[in-house]
């Protein structure tokens, strides 16, 4: 997977985009992977659990403007094996879309992934996120408005891949699920009328989840033996090569 950009963005906020940012990158980094943490949603959630939460130094903002190249945003975390390019509460707008993919091009042979947590939007900002990936990670709550939501989300990526003029690989995967009959009613519905690339791996809504957030930790910091920290290292794996080996370990 080396050099893979993976934009981690849904339109509909609340599906959980961030906290699927910071336990994949935590959890591919604990498989051997050197990964960066791209913060570019403006609510900058994601800087705060893995250095400190302040604007100091340089943001995404700078490079979005050109004010500096990505290699000066980058700076280490507490957690070895992941770096971080950390937000800005100040997103802008009118950006041309391939800036970032440009600037985050010198990166790509320093990392075996760069994670993006995006904005729930489509501005110019999340566009340029959306345009640098090979591929876009939608995380997908199973209620009724799950498959007009998806429907937008292809959309767009199309509009995009128009654009670039080549595909962009897209993958899905119902998040916060509780063993509801409405959600699975939901999910074969969109089953039966789609055929979205949806994964086999589900993250089960428990509360270990917010509250490894509100502790400003990655589940398997907070809670290692829980379900939903097994479920997010099962998505990890997802994203290996096939035949990679993935030595989970400490560091």
């Amino acid at each position: 997977m080396k050099g893979t950009v993976i934009a981690v963005w849904n339109l509909k906020g609340g599906t959980g985009k961030t906290a699927t940012t910071i336990n994949l990158a935590y959890d591919l980094s604990q498989m051997g992977k050197k990964v960066l943490a791209v913060d570019f949603d403006p609510q900058t959630n994601t800087t705060p659990i893995f250095t400190k939460a302040n604007e100091s130094g340089h943001t995404v903002r700078d490079i979005m403007e050109a004010s500096c190249q990505a290699a000066r945003a980058v700076y280490r975390t507490k957690y070895r094996n992941i770096d971080i390019i950390k937000g800005s509460r100040s997103s802008g707008e009118g950006y041309r879309t391939d800036i970032l993919k440009g600037a985050l091009m010198p990166l790509r042979s320093r990392y075996d992934a760069i994670l993006i947590d995006c904005q729930p939007s489509s501005s110019s900002f999340t566009r340029n996120a959306l345009y640098a990936a090979d591929l876009v990670l939608t995380p997908a709550v199973l209620d009724r408005f799950c498959l007009d939501n998806l429907n937008s989300v292809r959309d767009i990526l199309s509009e995009l891949e128009e654009e670039r003029g080549m595909e962009i690989e897209w993958r899905v995967f119902a998040n916060r699920v509780r063993n509801l009959r409405s959600q699975k009613n939901i999910y074969a519905d969109i089953m039966g009328k789609s055929n979205y690339p949806f994964l086999d791996v589900c993250i089960s809504d428990r509360a270990e989840v917010p509250n490894s957030l509100a502790m400003r930790k990655p589940l398997d910091r907070h809670a290692k033996g829980s379900v939903v920290a097994g479920e997010f290292r099962e998505l990890a794996q997802a994203f290996l090569t096939p035949g990679e080996e993935a030595a989970y370990g400490e560091f």
